[in-house]
């Protein structure tokens, strides 16, 4: 092999690793957090969700633009339903996405529940600066070490007679099992006003 075929592979190889370093790292987002209570009505995939849920809404534009999303059928958008890994300072949570925050006007921002928030920082701050996170297989809930808390379920009643779904009590981790409710009605999937501590979000970044 001569040094100039050899030389060719090398320089190959170094571009595709840094192109995979880079499309990792670009999924990767930092941002503010922020909370809202979610048993005020179903959230944007058209799911009932509590408090003591881990969940969260991404920023509107992010879920509006979401690959094979559909405006006019939200309870469907593929990133329903979806893990992500928030982390605060020393503190990390996996949250799975439930609903669209109208009032995040920055892209990478989310609206966590409470029980998600807590789990990052007192809720009394409303509002967390530079937390990151990224799309995870993890189950929900806390995250100690490398993985989730141990968790107790229990079950909560559907409405509408629709069966049951397991949640998680805020004391430890949570993996939620949610049922397909099927297709909800376009104003069950509309935004919601944010009923938490942060009642108006401000743009940042």
């Amino acid at each position: 092999m001569s040094c100039f075929v050899a030389y060719k592979m090398f320089s190959v190889l170094r571009a595709t690793f840094f192109l995979v370093v880079f499309t990792v790292a670009v999924t990767a987002y930092t941002a503010e957090a922020s909370w809202f209570h979610t048993g005020v009505g179903r959230g944007a995939c058209g799911q009932m969700h509590y408090d003591n849920e881990y969940v969260v809404a991404l920023a509107f534009e992010t879920f509006d633009s979401y690959s094979g999303a559909n405006k006019n059928d939200p309870n469907h958008n593929p990133v329903c339903n979806k893990n992500l890994k928030a982390t605060y300072e020393n503190n990390a949570v996996v949250v799975m996405v439930v609903d669209r925050c109208a009032n995040c006007y920055s892209a990478a921002n989310i609206d966590l529940s409470p029980a998600a928030f807590s789990a990052l920082a007192d809720q009394s701050k409303g509002r967390l600066l530079g937390v990151h996170w990224d799309w995870t297989d993890l189950p929900v809930g806390p995250v100690t070490g490398d993985k989730p808390s141990q968790q107790r379920r229990r079950a909560v009643p559907e409405p509408h007679g629709k069966g049951s779904r397991s949640v998680s009590d805020t004391s430890g981790g949570a993996e939620i099992m949610t049922p397909s409710l099927g297709t909800s009605s376009q104003s069950e999937g509309a935004p919601r006003r944010r009923m938490g501590h942060h009642k108006v979000h401000r743009h940042i970044g």
